[in-house]
């Protein structure tokens, strides 16, 4: 005597063996998927839905989490819908304020119910947007500058000379590196790095002097912050600047430092 099993609707992922089982039990597994709301997030205060992981067909409804890791930006809100025919369809909604602490935030939706074998797992990678953060510069290694920002995207960097031209030798700029090959007194000024990207920009100062005091040459690199709509400011600085170095290179440059920037700082003294 043949017995026939009932019918019911078994997902074409699923194997042989997990179809006898369902049909056997009277499951149906769910079918799952994952919504992404928004792409790519740019930074702002309110609440946005990321996400929405649904658990379609399921008998009994399945049990559908977020593995959000130490996060404590996101929230989750679940609806559940029941069908006519005993199946429910579950949708669980990633919510959050985008800041840049959550970006590049690797979170997974988990899906649990009976007639899974093993919980199945959907990863998104959180991506959330903003402009560049002030800049940075720093001595990588001898005569080489390197202007930097935290930003998403990535800021692209373009060094200039401030108020002239660039020099034909001795220095080069690529991305946010700045190197200087030869030391000459033609080569001192203000060059500004501005990082930028298409959220926003921030600029930087790097001032170079050659300064001569008694038999001594020096070079003096000093970094300042210089507002995006500042430009009287500059002209002060550099008056101040000139001053102080007029005497001993050494002493004046920690004189300047000490007077009217104690957190400035001074990436070498060549």
């Amino acid at each position: 005597m043949l017995f026939l099993l009932p019918s019911c609707f078994v997902p074409p992922q699923h194997s042989a063996i997990s179809c006898l089982l369902v049909c056997a039990t009277r499951l149906v597994p769910p079918v799952t998927s994952l919504n992404i709301e928004v792409p790519t997030l740019v930074e702002r205060e309110d609440f946005v839905a990321y996400a929405s992981c649904i658990a379609s067909g399921a008998k009994p409804p399945a049990d559908v989490t977020w593995d959000t890791g130490s996060s404590q930006d996101l929230r989750v809100v679940t609806n559940s819908t029941q069908h006519v025919n005993g199946t429910t369809t579950t949708v669980s909604h990633l919510a959050g304020i985008s800041t840049r602490n959550i970006n590049h935030l690797l979170v997974q939706c988990v899906v649990k119910q009976q007639a899974l074998a093993t919980e199945e797992t959907l990863p998104f990678t959180i991506e959330v947007h903003y402009a560049p953060l002030p800049v940075d510069i720093r001595e990588t290694s001898k005569d080489v500058f390197e202007c930097m920002s935290d930003s998403s995207p990535k800021a692209t960097y373009t060094w200039s000379r401030v108020n002239q031209s660039w020099p034909s030798a001795g220095i080069s700029a690529v991305g946010g590196r700045l190197q200087f090959t030869s030391l000459t007194s033609d080569l001192g000024g203000l060059y500004a790095c501005e990082a930028s990207n298409p959220y926003g920009q921030q600029h930087v100062s790097l001032y170079v002097y050659h300064a001569t005091g008694g038999s001594t040459t020096c070079w003096t690199w000093i970094i300042s912050i210089v507002a995006v709509t500042v430009t009287v400011a500059v002209g002060t600085f550099l008056y101040l600047l000139r001053t102080y170095l007029s005497t001993s290179c050494l002493v004046a440059h920690k004189a300047f430092t000490d007077r009217f920037h104690p957190s400035l700082s001074a990436a070498a003294i060549l």
